[in-house]
């Protein structure tokens, strides 16, 4: 709060000399005194003055103009909560705008005493520069404090996953000295790092470590939460010693800091089994105790919805034909697609294959798999040498390194990941690459969604859903349970009425952006080292002796202004898997559809796949604020957009056989621009050629010729790829009914997760389609 000059009702007089250096009376002609008023200052950023005053009026920037700083995506919402400090504010009640202060302050009456809008308000150079640091600083401080914590969650949650709690342990006191020694006030450390890291111990039965960084906690004056003291009573249920009065000592200290028992069991997550050890060790101190069912509301929270939950659910949306999968065909097709999402990719067979392969064409494709057996090996031995160097190197830096990423899997699904980028490389479009940093992301994606799916392995969590999926699927099967409860009731209803053992709803950190970078750099300079090719590999008849050169190479492409590194591939590589035409296609098994009905929207991150974690929302990799709303929002306003997301995708779809054939056989036969089907490139017209004689300008118009035929030429090959996944993929789903999962943008429009093949494709992809559950028009 600062003191202000204003002026009684009937004077503009507000201090003792004007501009023009006139004396002034204090009083005005209605005798009153001109006074102060106390004027809040603005605490939001937007609201702050420019700190830069002298640039602006030397730009001719007007002095009403107000400096709106960016914030950070991740500190927004703190920041319009922010204040200043108070020391600042009492310096501040002494500066005045415009270097004025008021003759005599006095109490003016309530009909005149009028508070300055908020547009009035005026900060000197002085005050603008102490507003813009204060506010800047909360900011770096906030932002830098996010960011580590992501990053170390996200690392100490790997070493425990990889048996690296030592590692993990140097990581955590490593940062907690250097942010003291920095003394910027930043805490990097919270209570779920820490108990990440007892949970890892307590698991293990290692006691004195969780002795020791529960001490560390009281000195970082940390409090303890209900997972804390989970993991504390797990590791003492593995002691030879455990007894009564241990249970007793621990319980009492639970009490002391306001948790109970059953608080244990409805705010944690447990995993494997985690949950029946707590319990036995409660168990010894009250042998009658009994967990409560943690019972979630099931009705609407939003008013315009609210009178569906008193409304019969007469509509039956479908009736039930005789030729959907039975019971046991479902789980069979439940079994066929866990195994998708642990493998990671859905092989499927090539229209495009020939069907008479020619002699050339074996050898070609026998060409590809020599050669793929071949980099398996020096891929593997590379990977394992390069991650025991690195496991020497990470002793040396104590705070965070890429060892446990690279090692939290075995080496054989790094190996399968790079071979899958180099056969994407190998047949990916000769103009156009994305950058390597994209590529690196990409990969360290791919390495990621293959450690959750092992880490709900791991944990018992894909046996439960296996489990509890299996009775979910007599709902999908019983239209007449339709009408007395939703999906995402009846998977709340099972998953409380099946709440022993691991928690499905676990929690497994994101890696932070620049780890999964690291991880896709790591692995695409061992494909630059040791992915190489022998020039001679088309030309058998030639010398037995072998020259191998690199199968990949930098290139610099220049986009506007900017100059980005991309990948290539030699020409031999992409001639020979061209030539060899494969016969399978792979996808990653998010791009393609179910073979069961997918898992109904429980959670934000809950639902659809049965391992593999698919977002809600889709939103960029930066779009860290959006998701922390996602998750804060309470679970009970987010059902009706879950509701809407699980219809769609219980919707069961089946292939018009009939038109699929027609328009296989279409596109065979080299395509139909008037069936919007399209044509092979070798269809294009043939490039004009150079003759001897011409001049300059008809060479330069035969050069444009050429370069336009390229072009179309390529995008011909791009439009045909794409007709031949779609094709491929509905050949492939021809005998089966699926399910296409849906998820939403962040205005709310759905769209199926796979993006080849769907019902909002095109009208060719679209006439082959037919609903499973059918009815006549």
């Amino acid at each position: 709060i600062i003191s202000l000059p204003i002026s009684c009702a009937g004077c503009t007089i507000t201090c003792e000399k004007c501009a023009c250096n006139k004396e002034v009376p204090s009083e005005g002609p209605c005798g009153e005194v001109a006074g102060t008023v106390d004027t809040p200052i603005a605490s939001d950023l937007n609201q702050s003055v420019s700190p830069f005053k002298d640039e602006e009026e030397l730009l001719g920037i007007p002095g009403d103009m107000r400096f709106a700083s960016s914030s950070h995506p991740f500190v927004s919402d703190a920041v319009e909560a922010a204040h200043f400090d108070s020391e600042l504010m009492e310096d501040d009640q002494h500066e005045l705008p415009n270097e004025c202060s008021a003759s005599k302050s006095v109490i003016l009456p309530k009909s005149s005493t009028k508070k300055a809008p908020p547009d009035t308000l005026r900060l000197n150079a002085s005050q603008q520069d102490k507003v813009a640091k204060v506010k800047k600083a909360d900011l770096e401080k906030l932002a830098q404090e996010m960011q580590l914590r992501m990053s170390l969650r996200a690392f100490i949650e790997v070493c425990v996953h990889a048996n690296l709690l030592d590692q993990a342990l140097s990581a955590l006191h490593f940062h907690r000295q250097r942010s003291k020694e920095q003394k910027k006030g930043i805490t990097v450390v919270d209570v779920g790092i820490y108990n990440r890291l007892i949970g890892g111990y307590a698991a293990k039965g290692k006691l004195s470590r969780v002795q020791d960084i529960l001490r560390t906690m009281n000195h970082d004056h940390i409090k303890p939460n209900a997972a804390t003291f989970a993991a504390l009573l797990e590791c003492h249920t593995l002691q030879s010693n455990f007894s009564r009065e241990t249970a007793e000592k621990v319980m009492k200290e639970m009490e002391e800091h306001g948790i109970s028992p059953q608080q244990l069991f409805r705010d944690c997550k447990f995993t494997r089994n985690q949950r029946e050890r707590v319990l036995q060790a409660i168990h010894k101190v009250i042998p009658d105790f009994e967990p409560a069912p943690i019972i979630l509301p099931e009705n609407y929270d939003c008013k315009l919805l609210r009178h569906l939950q008193s409304q019969e659910r007469k509509h039956m949306p479908y009736q039930v034909p005789g030729d959907l999968p039975t019971m046991e065909e479902l789980q069979e097709c439940a079994r066929l697609q866990m195994s998708w999402e642990t493998e990671g990719q859905v092989t499927v067979q090539s229209l495009a294959k020939a069907t008479n392969p020619s002699e050339k064409l074996n050898l070609m494709r026998k060409q590809v798999q020599d050669c793929e057996a071949m980099w398996r090996v020096r891929l593997k031995d590379a990977f394992v040498k390069n991650v025991r160097s690195l496991f020497s190197h990470s002793y040396l830096h104590r705070g965070m390194s890429l060892y446990p990423y690279l090692s939290v899997l075995e080496p054989d699904a790094y190996v399968n990941i790079m071979l899958q980028e180099i056969r994407a490389l190998a047949m990916s479009s000769e103009t156009f690459s994305p950058t390597m940093s994209q590529l690196h992301h990409g990969v360290g994606t791919k390495v990621m969604t293959r450690y959750m799916t092992a880490v709900k392995e791991r944990n018992g969590i894909a046996a439960k859903v296996t489990s509890l999926y299996e009775k979910y699927l007599e709902y999908c099967l019983q239209p007449e349970l339709w009408s007395q409860y939703s999906a995402r009731e009846c998977w709340q209803r099972l998953k409380a009425e099946n709440s022993s053992g691991p928690s499905l709803d676990m929690e497994i950190t994101h890696w932070p952006f620049h780890a999964s970078l690291g991880v896709g750099r790591f692995l695409y300079d061992i494909i630059f080292h040791e992915v190489k090719i022998d020039i001679n590999v088309l030309r058998p008849s030639s010398s037995s002796t072998k020259t191998m050169v690199p199968a990949f190479y930098n290139i610099y492409r220049t986009s506007g202004f900017r100059t980005k590194e991309e990948i290539k591939p030699h020409p031999l590589l992409s001639k020979m898997y061209r030539e060899a035409s494969p016969e399978e296609l792979a996808f990653d098994v998010e791009l393609v559809p179910m073979v069961c009905p997918p898992l109904p929207w429980n959670d934000v991150n809950s639902g659809i796949f049965l391992l593999t974690q698919t977002p809600l929302v889709r939103l960029p990799e930066t779009a860290q604020q959006q998701r922390m709303v996602l998750e804060e929002t309470p679970i009970q306003q987010m059902y009706p957009p879950f509701d809407a997301l699980n219809i769609l995708g219980l919707c069961p779809w089946r292939i018009n056989k009939p038109v699929l054939d027609l328009v296989i056989e279409v596109f065979l036969n080299k395509g139909s621009s008037e069936l919007d089907i399209p044509m092979p490139p070798s269809e294009c017209a043939a490039p004009p050629k150079f003759e001897p004689g011409m001049s300059k300008s008809e060479k330069s118009k035969v050069t444009r010729e050429r370069m336009l035929n390229r072009r179309r030429r390529a995008e011909m090959y791009s439009l045909w790829c794409d007709a031949l996944y779609k094709l491929s993929i509905a050949n492939h789903f021809r005998d089966r009914v699926f399910w296409f999962p849906h998820n939403m943008d962040f205005r709310g429009r759905v769209y199926p997760c796979p993006p080849h093949f769907n019902h909002l494709g095109s009208d060719v992809v679209r006439g082959i389609l037919l609903f499973a559950r059918g009815e006549p028009l």
